[in-house]
């Protein structure tokens, strides 16, 4: 009995559907072709009116669906932690603001992370039979990372300006668009005060923090300073909106910007320190000169150097315009 009724569910959720469509305009003789889609549509449709027996994976789907930004930020935020620790600051600061707006909200973010963040026990597991170590305490060729936190210690002005502006490492100095954040944050403070505090807060703790890494600030052979990297997406927001106030100012700075990274990717993305304290003058310009480029698919495809670098160029420099004026195009 229980077979049968099953069936008349499916065969009226499926007669439902066919008198739905042919509610729409078959004609007379397409009557056939009718009869035929009403004689398959309980076996279509009854798939779909057996889900009413799962509840559960509707109100999975729903919450699914209500929740997928969350959940996006809380994945992307776990994966960023996975892979650079010195990311956590940022993925407490969007906690934070997504409390802000209702501690509902950390539910979806941090069920989200928990995946990639796993990853992080598994890997000590396997290489040390033990989950909760971490592989930075253990290593006997940096005895400094035994001191403070992580050799983290208190806040240093010499190595923040060394972060933000020194030609070795500095922010500002190889990306300088990236101060037109400080033209975005006056709209944005008018805008959302959360949003706001987000994104002008969290980075200058960030800063701070960091520069207490005196012994390790260049973090290696790095382009930039690599443990300033995570609050990039946070001043995406206030840049878009200091260029949006000031877009010649803007176009310019964002070409220089993407003109000297470029031209380090192409040349040599990982200059050592000290030995280069002015990477783009005493590395990357004179390799340029010499045409010593890092090998590319022009150069694999059999382009000469200069040709394989010109033609990356003129792609992005296409890329960029056509995003600019798709953007001039946008009403305000």
């Amino acid at each position: 009995m229980e077979d049968g009724r099953s069936g008349v569910e499916s065969a009226e959720c499926g007669m439902g559907s066919a008198e739905g469509r042919g509610a729409g305009g078959f004609k007379r003789r397409d009557a056939n072709h009718a009869g035929l889609s009403a004689a398959a549509a309980p076996l279509r449709h009854s798939r779909l009116c057996g889900w009413r027996r799962f509840p559960g994976f509707t109100v999975v789907a729903v919450w699914t669906k209500a929740n997928r930004w969350d959940l996006l930020a809380g994945f992307a935020c776990g994966w960023a932690l996975a892979s650079e620790y010195t990311s956590g600051l940022i993925v407490i600061g969007i906690g934070v603001w997504l409390m802000s707006h209702g501690w509902r909200r950390l539910i979806p973010f941090c069920l989200a992370a928990i995946p990639p963040l796993l990853l992080i026990p598994l890997y000590s597991w396997l290489c040390f039979r033990h989950p909760f170590i971490l592989p930075y305490s253990l290593n006997a060729s940096f005895p400094e990372m035994k001191q403070g936190l992580y050799a983290i210690k208190w806040p240093d002005a010499q190595t923040a300006f060394n972060l933000l502006f020194s030609p070795a490492r500095g922010l500002f100095f190889w990306s300088p668009f990236l101060a037109m954040a400080g033209a975005g944050y006056w709209d944005l403070a008018g805008r959302d005060k959360r949003l706001f505090w987000l994104t002008y807060a969290v980075p200058v703790l960030q800063i701070v923090v960091i520069s207490g890494r005196t012994w390790d600030w260049p973090a290696g052979p790095t382009l930039g300073p690599r443990y300033l990297a995570p609050i990039l997406p946070l001043l995406a927001l206030p840049c878009a909106l200091g260029v949006r106030r000031f877009p010649r100012t803007g176009l310019l700075l964002a070409l220089y910007s993407i003109a000297i990274t470029t031209l380090a990717t192409l040349t040599n993305a990982s200059p050592p320190f000290p030995s280069h304290p002015d990477p783009l003058l005493d590395l990357h310009i004179p390799m340029f000169l010499h045409g010593q480029f890092a090998p590319n698919l022009g150069m694999l495809a059999g382009l000469p150097p200069f040709v394989s670098v010109g033609l990356y160029y003129a792609i992005l420099l296409t890329g960029m315009f056509w995003l600019w004026r798709l953007g001039l195009d946008e009403p305000r």
